[in-house]
């Protein structure tokens, strides 16, 4: 066998020589639909991670549209509460928010009052689920004088359904004053319940924290009366 037949002899056939066009695109194609399923199922995971699950009240009151025609008053989950005394209600096992110490203003300290001037026995009232929520002051109806200035709000959900507000209080004039105070729960569904007032004495400047027990729960919104 010659040179030149010993060389196309052992040349491969041309089918075989050919390289199969659109292979490469074809893969990577694969891959991108592979790595885009992955970072959808990541994202997935991440959104069911995000947050505490919310139940009861929370659920009722928390991401709610503005424009409900239902009169849920909307409010946004805070990581921190400004009412260091609410820690006492906290229940076990559950996560602790942050909390925003209290200050001294005229070296007096807030003090918290308790709106039924009853006995709370805290080791049987430990229901708080650590949730701070935050009601939108814009929406929220006011019911009290230029006299007197509310400067913080929380609502804390309770194990089992039913909130437990809490209010800073002042006497933003400058004399003492002779104050009521009561909170009015009203639910979804039913009869707002009734509510009575508390005697509370500030002096000039003077401010309080007081807390509210709803008595009833699948609450929509709330309103602090200051007479």
């Amino acid at each position: 066998m010659s040179a030149s037949q010993g060389q196309d002899g052992g040349g491969l056939p041309p089918v075989i020589q050919e390289k199969k066009s659109g292979g490469g695109f074809g893969i990577a194609v694969l891959v991108l639909v592979i790595l885009l399923a992955a970072v959808g199922a990541g994202y997935y995971v991440w959104l069911q991670n995000q947050g505490p699950k919310l139940t009861g009240e929370a659920a009722i009151l928390v991401n709610t549209d503005a424009d409900n025609d239902q009169g849920i008053l909307p409010h946004t989950i805070s990581d921190s509460t400004a009412f260091p005394e609410s820690m006492e209600f906290l229940a076990a096992d559950v996560e602790a928010p942050e909390v925003i110490h209290k200050h001294e203003e005229k070296g007096r300290e807030f003090l918290a009052v308790n709106p039924h001037n009853i006995t709370i026995n805290v080791e049987d009232a430990k229901n708080w689920d650590g949730l701070v929520l935050l009601p939108d002051r814009g929406k929220m109806s006011k019911a009290y004088s230029t006299d007197v200035a509310i400067s913080r709000i929380e609502a804390h959900p309770l194990i089992g359904g039913g909130l437990r507000v809490w209010a800073r209080i002042g006497n933003a004039s400058g004399n003492p004053l002779k104050l009521q105070v009561a909170c009015s729960f009203r639910p979804l569904e039913g009869e707002t319940p009734d509510y009575r007032f508390m005697p509370l004495t500030l002096k000039s400047q003077e401010k309080v924290d007081v807390m509210f027990l709803s008595p009833i729960s699948d609450i929509k919104s709330y309103t602090i009366l200051v007479k």
